[in-house]
């Protein structure tokens, strides 16, 4: 008797990620962590890879970037995938 597959979640980030984030870069403000935001939802459009939806997850007091997400919904298949949703399932791979 066979055994059904297994199935496996693999999340990756879209190839244009690290041409808008900078990963190094502390943000200090909330108004540049909203400019990051929004830089995310603008290139998933543009780069046709998703919806407008970005998000970022920082440490709050030093403003270190963990973790970003865009709706990944239709890339990947996956009807969890929002932007925020994504965002945290990365910056828990991290931490």
């Amino acid at each position: 008797m066979s055994q059904k597959p297994k199935p496996v979640i693999h999340l990756e980030y879209p190839g244009w990620v690290d041409s808008v984030v900078d990963w190094n870069r502390t943000y200090d403000s909330d108004q540049d962590r909203m400019r990051l935001a929004i830089a995310i939802s603008r290139a998933n459009v543009e780069r046709d890879t998703g919806g407008p939806f970005g998000s970022a997850i920082f440490e709050c007091e030093s403003g270190r970037l963990v973790a970003v997400g865009m709706n990944s919904v239709v890339r990947l298949n996956n009807c969890i995938l929002h932007g925020e949703t994504f965002a945290f399932m990365m910056a828990q791979q991290v931490t």
